[in-house]
This record gives structure tokens, sequence and C-alpha cells, in this order.
């Protein structure tokens, strides 16, 4: 689409990219900024691409260290049912693994708390998932 006064064009573009987008400012510090350009330029995308890139992949970093500690925990809690370990056993290594993420990548993401309800839900998600098949 042509426009005659640029206003026009910079009006439509700001408009297009508050309905579409949110906004995050991101402070570095001094001297950062060139290297995070020159680098994105070396990758041959923008900065924002970059930033983006970065941002999404450290969320899915994260959110595989989660899934992988849940399933360990799910496993020990397994070991347990079927008599394999003690009780007392379960809670010292469910402790251990929480405690190694906790000082682990991605470590500021889940809680002792968060993890015993997200590990609970999910057992017993899987135990009736186990029971149907055998109706």
């Amino acid at each position: 689409m042509a426009y005659k006064d640029k206003s026009q064009m910079y009006d439509y573009n700001n408009r297009f990219n508050s309905d579409n987008y949110d906004r995050i400012s991101v402070l570095v510090p001094r001297g950062d900024r060139q290297r995070i350009k020159d680098h994105a330029e070396r990758l041959g995308v923008s900065v924002n691409a970059f930033i983006r890139s970065a941002i999404h992949d450290a969320m899915e970093r994260d959110f595989d260290t989660e899934e992988r500690l849940i399933d360990r925990v799910i496993e020990m809690v397994d070991l347990q049912t079927a008599g394999e370990i003690p009780s007392e056993e379960l809670y010292r290594l469910a402790e251990d693994v929480v405690q190694a993420h906790a000082y682990g990548p991605g470590s500021e993401h889940i809680g002792a708390a968060q993890l015993s309800s997200i590990v609970i839900d999910r057992y017993e998600s899987e135990r009736t998932d186990n029971d149907d098949d055998f109706e």
C-alpha cells in the first residue's frame, strides 16, 4: 500500500505493532548492546530475532529440566510403591533430587512445594490412566 504521507505509514505501522505485539525493554550493561548486535549480525539475524530465540531456547531448556526432575521423582515413587525402596529412602532421594535441581540450571523456576504438587498430580493421573487400561 502506497502512502502519500510518511506519517500515515508510521501511524499504521505503530497501530499494527501495538495491536499484535507486546514490547519488552531490556537494560544491558554499557557495551553489551554492541556485542549483542555484532553476535546477531554474525548469525545473520536481527537483534530482536536473536533475543527472542535466546529467550525461547532458555524457556525450552528450563522446561526440559523441570520435566526430567519430575520424571525422576515419579520413578522413585514407583520404586517405593513396588517395595524396592523404603519410604525413608524415597524421601531422602527426593530431597537430594530437589536439592540438586535447586543449584542447577533453571533452579529458580521450580520449588519443592511446586514440585510436590506437580508430581502428585502427574502420578495420580498416570495411575488413573493405567487403571483404565485394565478395565
